[in-house]
């Protein structure tokens, strides 16, 4: 599962859309809509954040975020 794949899923099951997570992990809208359209990946305390509030460990998510990076650099 790609993380912009993992960032969707988790929205979708706690009805969240970008504005209410944005809010919650205090980054811009535009952050999240990054995330979301595989634009962008999170920085490492917005992975910290991310970690904490969809309770998820925190290492499993920097991999996965470190994953989606070496996919784009062979792209």
């Amino acid at each position: 599962m790609s993380f912009s794949d993992w960032i969707k899923d988790l929205m979708q099951q706690n009805e969240l859309n970008a504005s209410a997570l944005a809010r919650a992990l205090n980054v811009k809208p535009s952050a999240v809509s990054h995330w979301t359209n595989n634009k962008r990946l999170p920085d490492p305390p917005s992975i910290e954040s991310l970690s904490e509030y969809f309770d998820f460990d925190v290492k499993e998510l920097a991999f996965m975020v470190h994953k989606a990076k070496l996919n784009r650099v062979k792209k």
